[in-house]
């Protein structure tokens, strides 16, 4: 499956953004903010432990081109067989997402 779905950490992708299990599609990600939550994919939003909570968090590889908006950059995102996780991918480097807990709010983004 081929698909570009382009999402915001502010809003999320909303009810219309599925991903299957064992899918990949590239996802545009708005950066300038980090990207400690991936985004609201099959109506719930995807964290990553490895930020360890740090707000504006990037993992090394992943700073987005000066001239994107907003920081923006288009990751490779792959849903676990078992629907528990989603790997994403930029610039060869992997960060693996899992679902927030039940009633997460993400953090605003200045």
């Amino acid at each position: 499956m081929a698909v570009l779905l382009f999402c915001t950490i502010f809003t999320g992708c909303g009810d219309e953004a599925r991903l299957e299990q064992g899918d990949t599609v590239s996802y545009e990600i708005y950066a300038h903010c980090g990207v400690e939550v991936l985004g609201n994919l099959d109506g719930a939003w995807w964290t990553t432990d490895e930020a360890a909570g740090r707000y504006g968090w990037i993992p090394s590889g992943w700073e987005a081109d000066s001239d994107a908006p907003f920081g923006s950059l288009v990751a490779k995102n792959t849903m676990a067989a078992d629907g528990g996780t989603i790997s994403a991918e930029y610039r060869g480097r992997t960060v693996i997402y899992e679902r927030a807990p039940s009633g997460f709010e993400p953090p605003l983004c200045d």
